[in-house]
């Protein structure tokens, strides 16, 4: 409820403290992963590297996002911006963990710091567009959270039963086939705490509007027309 101090004609100068907390965490939660001391690990453990993606695609950008939802009210829900949030998503996530791209990433700062600014920018447009799907009650909310893990969910099924390397900077390490193992169970799992915990905020969303529904009345069969009875 708003505070009673507060004019009641204008309920949005009223500070958000919900949507402030949220964009801190995820802010604090970003710069964690991403700090020296965590890059120095994730440098020399894949692990610890998709650990990093997890943070910035499933925890600071969610968070992001439902601060600028509570920032930037009534926004309409559109289903070509949520279908196309969710093909990026498709194609950014697979895209960095190319071998290639990766490793270049990883001797490039500039490229490096290109590969986490695109994630989270790309998952906050996704989640953005998942809360204005959830406001508006749509389907697609759902279809479009269970589609936007799967890119992440498949890369860590491989990553967890590949025999081999995929990385060369990450080859020359002892375990090498192990810590990848653990990437991926790090990569399927994270991201997928993430997406259940939005299905269950989506199912309990419909189960609220369905409570707060009336009860629907019989509807009424229009009255027959005197000149009805004069056909033949």
């Amino acid at each position: 409820m708003w505070s009673s101090s507060a004019p009641a004609s204008d309920p949005a100068a009223t500070p958000d403290r919900l949507g402030a907390w949220a964009a801190a965490v995820a802010v604090v939660a970003g710069l964690a992963v991403v700090s020296p001391p965590a890059d120095r690990l994730a440098d020399r453990h894949l692990a610890a590297h998709m650990l990093q993606h997890v943070v910035l695609l499933s925890v600071t950008a969610p968070l992001l996002a439902f601060a600028l939802a509570r920032a930037v009210r009534g926004g309409a829900w559109s289903a070509a911006r949520l279908t196309g949030s969710v093909v990026a998503i498709a194609i950014v996530v697979p895209l960095w963990h190319l071998p290639a791209l990766y490793d270049a990433a990883e001797r490039s700062i500039p490229l490096h710091l290109a590969e986490h600014a695109t994630f989270v920018v790309v998952a906050v447009w996704f989640w953005s567009e998942v809360l204005a799907g959830y406001r508006a009650g749509a389907i697609g909310a759902l279809v479009a959270l269970c589609a936007g893990a799967t890119p992440g969910t498949v890369l860590g099924f491989l990553m967890t039963f590949g025999g081999s390397p995929w990385y060369p900077h990450y080859a020359a390490f002892a375990s090498a086939v192990e810590d990848q193992q653990i990437a991926g169970v790090v990569m399927w799992t994270g991201g997928n705490v993430a997406t259940l915990l939005a299905v269950c905020a989506v199912f309990a969303g419909w189960l609220r509007r369905l409570d707060r529904e009336p009860a629907s009345t019989p509807r009424r069969l229009p009255a027959e027309s005197p000149a009805s009875h004069l056909s033949p």
